[in-house]
């Protein structure tokens, strides 16, 4: 039996700010969930960008394959939020989160190499996966999560935060510049924090401690989801690991480019993230006052009929008093026949009701149920409130579960009075509270809640005895309260609902309306899951990750085209030390940094008797501008000063570092490539005739060229060589400009035709 009495004051004392934090917060999920996935996707973008190779070689490929496969399964809890979950489909998100700390796991292990120049045996994945695998096999697969946070991912992030610090202590060069300390300070300051929300506030689980800090728990205790925490870390991860890239060049341009590209994408992304945020909010609430209206509506007629139903139930049980009254028989002295009849002729009023007379002592003499198994015949009633109220002359109303029947219902009792005026006996009908009790209002999740939280009607089958909220285990606590079985399912929701407000369900966001049920402490609370809404807000969120998509995508882009100038710089610099030092022998232009025409002659010599020597292939690419006089004749001669060193850029990013590059002539440039046969060099020459004919080089804007390939012959000289690709060369102006065109095979070199 459910006992009326104390379940209003575990409503009314929930501190009102928190709760409108939270619930504020609960509406802006999925927004969360996609803030939180980009900020990993930015880490992942950065992470990827960063050189591989140098003299502290720090694979930050593994640290971008944590970010981007975490970032995935947090789109995914996005996708499962907004168009519902599934078992499979959760148990997926699970697995990716989990490989995801592994590849931080070893991005930590082999850095460790890099800061501490000592190896940790790979064996480590083996020993934290065997301790995952126990877990979830002692504990089940629902529990996998919550295992992988503590056992796999606080180690490998504080693992990380770890090697950031000392390499901060020790002045290394973590993956940036040697003036790079407070960015590697900033970035261990931030795996750190990570570490705590992402390794140890985790889903309640039964193998943690009862005052471990769950994500529910973090949730009620800040009104803060714990996945916005995580996100804003992930973000200070990102923003420290880009400031090492921009500490890679310590002077220049190429410097002040990377540190204002830093703030301006900073800056950037903030902007277009608390727009998104704002607009994907309004999108969301153009038509929330109507939904809000609606679901008002459907609850009120489902409360509506509720009571009419209640209300029926107290006329019936007048009508039955009423009717015994006119037996006008002594007390003791009722005709059972007659009693049956009357008890039976009410019981026909309404599906659902059971009506029964009660004795002075408590005894049912008479009920409608009378030959059923649960029949009530014979039952004393004499502790129930009802049957108390009744018997002392007044009516009573009132809500509980049968002591019998184990139905939930509502009691509605009259006293019946004899001829002299005492209460002879009492008249009762019970409406039993069932699914069909709810009313027809179009709505599917409709319950009828005790004070404890406990489901005792519901319009959702399997739903009945769960725990919509907990209001014995602490304020917000999904775990059972005492005197409910610890293995039962969680609670549905993290709260007691009053009023209307957004909640979360099952991983969905839904409204909540709930009417508190006149005279008793139980209440009725109708969920209803809105789908515009949803749509509309995934439309915002749509829109911000285009834009964000645009700025990651700039951002990618100029990180290379930086990385190409830093390397272009410090090879100009090369090139300008080499001709201080050599600068009787002059063999580097001064312009483009190039081997001067001298200067390959040398170099060339050199790779053509290697080549010689050892059978390698050797091939020879001469590239010629289209026009170059124009270039000069209609901009100037500082215009086509750029466009040479443009053309030199673009040849130094589109071959290899073996290859032997020099500016041939004015205009002319020439490719060595050794190891390299002539179908690797038309492939070189056609790469970089298209790359050269899309690529603006100034106020000329796009050039094209036209380009000779020839392969070295057995017994050929090197002048041979060097002929045959300069007909080649030819041929390819003669032929219409802009193309390739590869040495005639077995024909000695044409005369080159004069240069148009």
């Amino acid at each position: 039996m459910d006992e009326p009495g104390g379940g209003e004051a575990d409503i009314v004392e929930r501190p009102p700010g928190i709760m409108t934090m939270s619930n504020m917060l609960v509406g802006q999920l999925d927004y969360v969930y996609f803030f939180y996935g980009l900020a990993l996707l930015l880490l992942g973008a950065v992470c990827l960008s960063m050189p591989r190779a140098g003299p502290l070689p720090t694979p930050w490929w593994l640290l971008g394959a944590f970010a981007i496969t975490h970032g995935s399964a947090e789109w995914l809890r996005l996708v499962a939020l907004t168009g519902g979950d599934s078992g499979p489909f959760s148990f997926f998100r699970t697995v990716l989160v989990g490989a995801s700390f592994l590849f931080l796991l070893e991005f930590a292990r082999r850095t460790h190499r890099v800061v501490h120049g000592t190896t940790v045996s790979p064996w480590l994945h083996v020993l934290l996966g065997g301790v995952l695998s126990g877990l979830a096999l002692a504990f089940g697969p629902a529990h996998i999560e919550s295992a992988v946070r503590p056992v796999i991912a606080a180690p490998a992030v504080f693992w990380t935060a770890g090697l950031f610090l000392t390499a901060a202590a020790r002045n290394q060069a973590l993956g940036g510049g040697s003036g790079s300390r407070r960015a590697r300070q900033w970035g261990a300051a931030s795996f750190g924090a990570f570490g705590l929300a992402a390794g140890l506030v985790v889903p309640q689980a039964p193998f943690l401690p009862g005052t471990w800090l769950s994500s529910e728990a973090f949730l009620e205790l800040t009104g803060v989801p714990i996945e916005l925490v995580r996100g804003l870390l992930v973000w200070g991860m990102a923003l420290s690991i880009w400031a090492l890239a921009v500490s890679l060049d310590s002077r220049g341009s190429v410097s002040r480019k990377r540190r204002m590209l830093f703030w301006v994408m900073a800056a950037s992304l903030v902007v277009l993230l608390a727009g998104g945020w704002l607009f994907t909010d309004r999108l969301g609430k153009l038509h929330e006052k109507d939904i809000l209206q609606d679901a008002e509506s459907s609850s009120v007629l489902v409360h509506e009929h509720l009571l009419d139903e209640m209300r029926g139930a107290e006329g019936g049980a007048r009508a039955m008093a009423k009717l015994l009254g006119r037996l006008d028989v002594a007390e003791g002295a009722l005709v059972t026949t007659r009693l049956d009849d009357i008890v039976d002729s009410i019981a026909l009023a309404s599906d659902g009701w059971v009506a029964y007379v009660i004795d002075p002592t408590g005894r049912t003499i008479s009920t409608s149920n009378r030959g059923q198994p649960d029949s009530f015949l014979g039952k004393n009633f004499s502790v129930r409130p009802y049957f108390k109220e009744a018997v002392r002359g007044r009516p009573d109303r009132f809500l509980g579960v049968g002591l019998v029947s184990g139905i939930a219902g509502y009691y509605a009792s009259e006293p019946v009075r004899g001829a002299d005026g005492r209460v002879v006996a009492v008249a009762v009908v019970k409406c039993n509270l069932t699914a069909e009790q709810l009313g027809p209002a179009g709505t599917n999740d409709a319950s009828i809640v005790s004070a404890e939280g406990r489901i005792l009607v519901s319009s959702v089958e399997g739903r009945v005895n769960r725990l919509l909220w907990s209001a014995g285990n602490g304020r917000g606590s999904r775990t059972p309260p005492p005197g409910v079985a610890p293995g039962a399912a969680p609670a549905v929701l993290g709260h007691p609902v009053v009023g209307t407000e957004w909640v979360s369900v099952d991983g969905r966001k839904e409204i909540a309306v709930g009417k508190p049920i006149p005279g008793s402490d139980w209440s009725l609370v109708v969920l209803k899951r809105e789908k515009a809404q949803v749509a509309n807000r995934l439309l915002g969120i749509v829109i911000t990750l285009l834009l964000c998509a645009v700025v990651l995508t700039y951002f990618v882009a100029m990180q290379r085209q930086y990385g190409a100038e830093a390397h272009i710089a410090g090879k100009r610099r090369e090139a300008e030390g080499r001709a201080r030092e050599f600068e009787r022998k002059a063999d580097s232009d001064a312009l483009t940094g190039l081997l001067n025409r001298l200067g390959f002659n040398g170099a060339f010599s050199r790779e053509f008797e290697r080549s010689r020597r050892y059978g390698h292939p050797l091939s020879v690419v001469i590239l010629d501008l289209d026009h170059f006089k124009r270039v000069n004749d209609e901009h100037g001669h500082v215009a086509g000063d750029q466009v040479l060193v443009g053309v030199a850029r673009l040849i130094e990013t589109g071959t290899r570092e073996s290859d032997l590059l020099a500016r041939w002539g004015g205009e002319e440039f020439v490719v060595v490539a050794a190891m390299t046969p002539e179908k690797g060099a038309l492939q070189l020459a056609e790469k970089l005739r298209v790359r050269l004919a899309a690529t603006p080089l100034g106020p000329a804007g796009a050039v094209t060229g036209s380009f000779g390939v020839a392969e070295l012959r057995p017994g050929e000289s090197s002048e041979g060589l060097l002929d045959r690709a300069d007909a080649a060369l030819y041929r390819a102006k003669n032929g219409g400009r802009n193309r390739v065109e590869c040495a005639e095979a077995g024909a000695d070199a044409a005369a080159p035709a004069a240069k148009a």
